[in-house]
């Protein structure tokens, strides 16, 4: 909730940055767990996935892309993120799946991914995708 309050990490401008939006996902499933919630669990593919995701936006932010396309990615990093946050894995893989189609239609483009630019995001992609059963 703190996260859409403050701004999402994933926007070219957040309210949050990254290592912030971690620490506090990190923080907000301690308590969930504390709370009872087993998908809270550190050591659940969700929370794991959570904090992946958040290091997709840090890897995306470090790239120096073109700022649209950076954007865009972002935008479909974070909307996968709102995805797992509330709880709908099947959305999350959806678009993880899109995002995946997205790094690939912008590789080798004008402005576009560099291949190995491309490669790095689509094993962080392809990680996160494997940890949910995607």
């Amino acid at each position: 909730m703190k996260l859409v309050r403050y701004g999402p990490p994933g926007k070219e401008k957040p309210g949050l940055t990254v290592a912030q939006a971690t620490e506090l996902v990190a923080a907000l499933n301690s308590v969930e767990w504390t709370a009872g919630c087993a998908d809270a669990d550190p050591l659940t593919p969700r929370s794991q996935a959570e904090q992946d995701m958040l290091a997709l936006v840090g890897t995306l932010n470090g790239m120096g892309l073109d700022k649209g396309l950076a954007n865009d990615l972002r935008t479909t990093v974070r909307d996968a993120g709102k995805q797992i946050a509330e709880g709908t894995v099947p959305q999350t893989c959806k678009k993880l799946a899109e995002l995946g189609k997205k790094i690939a239609e912008k590789t080798g483009k004008k402005n576009g991914l560099t291949t190995p630019q491309a490669a790095q995001l689509s094993a962080a992609r392809a990680a996160i995708a494997a940890e949910l059963g995607c």
